[in-house]
């Protein structure tokens, strides 16, 4: 696909999806969305709880706007123009990525089509989150690693690209440092064999980008204050075993019981406990978050214990915890984050939300662009378990492995579930849905096919 090609293929894009986006200017808010305008306007201080690059893409949103002497509104205005152009340059560049694989002209429309008619694509681009421009790294970055793990490019390239979509998703979302190691690993995994003629020109820029943003991430922003996440954040899942433990009146030892007595009563864990989301339990006004905080090893302590005495009641709890990524039949009746194109009366900004096209023509949309349906997570997870075991069955080791960023999204969640059933932090796998289909048809080379072993660098 030519550059030319691509320049109609991204208009046309952004023309597709302008009645969801004229529908609701300047875009739709969640709590966190408001939480993170909070800080973008110095209104509370900068944290790294929704991310320090997301904060900064708004400060950047309504500094822009203050530039031309507009308000809030103009600033979200600029961060759904982010959004969208962030959006419609991805499903460009899956494109032309999918034309460089060999993927026919038919199936590159067909891909062309996807992005342009779904509407979750351009619901998430209405919706203003963290999670839509995680999701565009995330995707980008599977892309990239695809290419790093086949050796398909010259080598500065492979490493440029996947650096940086390594560094995007690391700083766009809290998990997504996990994610570049568990890639980062994988890769050196992959390529074992031809370590040698790999690591300059490949794993050691990837090693140190993660290096960096550890470093990053850890001290420098602790040193700043920008760290100031409390403990029962990365304990969704451990509370939600203890609180099913205290519910099913489970074995505990007088110490343990004691403990998780102290950061919330016995009989609200009872009452707080709700197997699907652990909200009920970390935001009830009888939680001691101080405590936890100050007894992380205590905790660990007597949740293992308790987990030794009640393996049934854990794993149990565990499934059930994160099930909305697992079970397609979990959320279909439920919106749960599923997407948000309205502004959330929780701390809302200034402004008020305008339906451009009723505005104009008197003719609302609204009605007919919302989602009528709600899609499990679960779906689009087994079209991706799906595509995986097509290609350990073909034998295509290398190339399932290559699926690390997706793959390594999903055990994340399962391990760290932020809530059972919300497609927001899944959405990336939507984006990838044309690349499940199309690594089992297109031009895929195994590295070893593409750069003999006696090869200093990786074939271009």
């Amino acid at each position: 696909m030519g550059y030319m090609q691509g320049i109609v293929l991204f208009v046309l894009l952004l023309v597709c999806w302008s009645p969801y986006l004229l529908s609701w200017l300047p875009g739709g808010t969640y709590s966190d969305t408001n939480a993170v305008i909070m800080q973008a306007l110095g209104h509370i201080p900068l944290s790294n709880r929704h991310t320090v690059l997301y904060v900064l893409l708004w400060r950047f949103s309504f500094w822009l706007a203050g530039l031309a002497g507009q308000g809030e509104f103009a600033g979200a205005l600029v961060m759904l123009g982010i959004q969208a152009v962030s959006m419609a340059a991805f499903a460009t560049y899956c494109v032309r990525w999918l034309v460089e694989h060999g993927i026919g002209k038919r199936g590159c429309v067909l891909v062309a089509a996807f992005f342009a008619l779904c509407p979750l694509v351009p619901h998430y681009v209405v919706a203003q989150w963290k999670d839509t421009i995680f999701s565009i790294s995330l995707a980008y970055f599977a892309l990239c690693f695809i290419d790093a793990a086949m050796l398909k490019g010259k080598p500065a390239i492979l490493a440029a690209r996947v650096c940086a979509g390594a560094l995007l998703v690391a700083f766009t979302r809290n998990n997504g440092i996990y994610i570049a190691l568990l890639a980062l690993a994988v890769l050196v995994l992959i390529h074992r064999r031809r370590i040698k003629a790999v690591a300059v020109c490949l794993i050691v820029p990837l090693a140190a980008c993660m290096a960096f943003t550890l470093a990053i991430q850890g001290p420098v922003y602790s040193i700043l204050g920008w760290n100031v996440d409390s403990t029962v954040e990365s304990l969704g899942v451990p509370l939600q075993q203890v609180a099913r433990t205290f519910a099913f009146d489970g074995d505990m030892s007088v110490e343990a019981r004691e403990y998780f007595n102290s950061i919330l009563p016995g009989e609200t864990w009872n009452e707080a406990y709700r197997p699907f989301i652990v909200d009920s339990i970390k935001w009830n006004g009888s939680f001691n978050t101080e405590r936890l905080d100050h007894t992380r090893g205590e905790f660990l302590r007597c949740y293992l214990e308790t987990g030794f005495r009640n393996p049934l009641r854990y794993l149990e709890a565990f499934l059930m915890s994160n099930s909305g990524f697992w079970d397609p039949a979990v959320g279909w009746a439920e919106n749960v984050a599923y997407v948000n194109t309205e502004i959330s009366p929780a701390n809302p900004p200034s402004y008020w939300q305008v339906d451009a096209i009723e505005a104009l023509t008197g003719i609302s949309l609204r009605d007919a662009l919302e989602p009528k349906v709600i899609v499990s997570p679960a779906v689009f997870v087994w079209i991706m378990l799906a595509s995986i075991s097509v290609l350990l069955v073909r034998r295509r080791y290398v190339l399932a492995a290559a699926l690390a960023p997706a793959w390594g999204l999903w055990l994340t969640l399962l391990v760290a579930t932020p809530l059972a059933y919300s497609l927001r932090y899944c959405f990336a796998l939507v984006l990838l849905i044309p690349v499940f289909v199309a690594v089992q048809f297109g031009d895929f080379s195994e590295p070893g096919e593409t750069m003999p072993s006696s090869a200093g660098t990786p074939a271009g």
